[in-house]
């Protein structure tokens, strides 16, 4: 197919660690918010925790400044309030975006893929 038969695509408008400018970045609150204010797709940097679970986070470590840890060397359940798993993520939007995933730990490929595979399943 040549580029001029092509049809113009809209643009995709990603929103950057979601509408973080009205909630905390990351959370399902900034990107429910970025999709109301217009967004058409969503960016995060995934992580995966000690057991396993693709979470969403702009940075390597949580906690306070004295007590900071590695999201890789904690499991789900002690990381702190706000911090969505990437199945979350995906519940949420149930489809209605597409998201632009950075992956920052490459052992968490695998378990992306398992969560976006079972979510694309059947669309």
């Amino acid at each position: 197919m040549s580029r001029s038969a092509e049809r113009p695509r809209e643009p995709i408008l990603f929103a950057h660690r979601g509408g973080r400018a009205h909630a905390p970045e990351s959370s399902l609150q900034a990107f429910e918010t970025a999709i109301r204010m217009g967004a058409t797709g969503l960016e995060g940097d995934v992580w995966c925790t000690a057991d396993g679970v693709p979470v969403l986070h702009h940075d390597r470590r949580v906690g306070s400044a004295l007590r900071r840890r590695p999201i890789t060397a904690l499991r789900r359940e002690h990381l702190p309030d706000g911090i969505p798993t990437l199945e979350d993520l995906y519940r949420r939007i149930d489809g209605g975006v597409p998201l632009s995933l950075d992956i920052r730990d490459t052992t968490a490929i695998p378990a992306v893929l398992e969560v976006a595979r079972r979510h694309s399943a059947g669309r």
